[in-house]
């Protein structure tokens, strides 16, 4: 009970306004052992509007390299990284919101290995088809062909991925096309040549569309030194932002230009980058359906 959040939890509690600058200081210079102790504690004690407050303070300051490396500290289990997240997404269905979003929030500055925890080492989550694969669509190449390094895993993804409805198998084309090249290279050998050919079709001018996209995003990120860190599928979803809202209001010179000294582009290459994917009806129509698609809206989370 003396650690530094039951500390800070008397200062939020004694003071009407919350010492951002405080708070910030405390995540940046805790221990794991101090995080563990202090959210295993909310958890057990069912300290629900402080935990609230908790998670709320932890998504404020993801940007934060000092936090992200507090979260992905190997000292903290799997299980409470897989409560926050299972939290997270009950109280988004419950207050009605979007958990697609609220889980790119919180999953966003996980570390690649601690991902890769959570759907192999967690008691709930690796059992659960559709996160295992939102959280899969998140992962590099490398820790994709890890997880499917074990052939259960393999078998129950690919049952499980062809009982799927078409608007979350495009929401997965959307999020890493590269993972579902992968899954279709393997489900050969776990499905019907029915079942391979009828997904080869009906998904081949998707893939064919997010591979050029994803081509082009590449080619701009060249030309501009420094412009990198977020995922591709955050990089897709604000380009699909900025098409929409170009779409809405035109996209003539000169509105480029006041959109751009209104700070709506981080860039000028941001800037060409979304009038060309706005002047192919290709590209365009593409990225309106990741801006309208949500991963979670018509699937329910049923387990393996």
């Amino acid at each position: 009970m003396n650690g530094a959040f039951f500390g800070l939890e008397r200062v939020l509690e004694s003071s009407s306004m919350p010492p951002l600058l405080e708070v910030r200081k405390v995540f940046a210079t805790a221990t794991p052992a101090e995080f563990a102790d202090y959210t295993q504690y909310l958890i057990t004690s069912n300290r629900k509007r402080q935990f609230e407050e908790f998670l709320y303070y932890i998504l404020l300051f993801r940007d934060d390299i000092l936090v992200q490396k507090l979260l992905n500290d190997g000292e903290i289990p799997v299980a409470i990284i897989e409560y926050l997240v299972m939290y997270s997404f009950g109280y988004a269905l419950e207050k009605q919101g979007n958990p697609d979003r609220v889980m790119d929030d919180l999953l966003y500055f996980l570390s690649q290995e601690r991902l890769l925890a959570l759907i192999t080492d967690s008691e709930h989550i690796s059992r659960d088809y559709l996160f295992v694969l939102f959280i899969l669509t998140k992962m590099e190449t490398k820790y994709i062909d890890i997880y499917f390094g074990d052939t259960g895993r393999v078998d129950r993804i690919i049952r499980a991925f062809a009982a799927l409805p078409d608007a979350t198998v495009h929401e997965i084309i959307y999020r890493n096309a590269f993972l579902f090249d992968f899954i279709m290279s393997v489900m050969p050998v776990y499905a019907d040549e029915t079942t391979v050919e009828c997904y080869n079709g009906r998904f081949s001018t998707e893939i064919t569309r997010m591979r050029e996209i994803n081509r082009l995003v590449r080619s701009y990120k060249k030309r501009e030194e420094g412009w990198g860190g977020p995922e591709c599928h955050d990089i897709l979803a604000r380009l699909a932002l900025l098409v929409s809202i170009l779409e809405r209001t035109g996209s003539s010179r000169l509105s480029l230009d006041h959109y751009r000294d209104s700070g709506v582009f981080a860039s000028d290459t941001e800037k060409l980058l979304a009038y060309e994917i706005l002047a192919n009806p290709l590209y365009r129509d593409t990225l309106l359906r990741i801006r309208q698609s949500c991963f979670f809206s018509d699937t329910e989370a049923l387990q393996f």
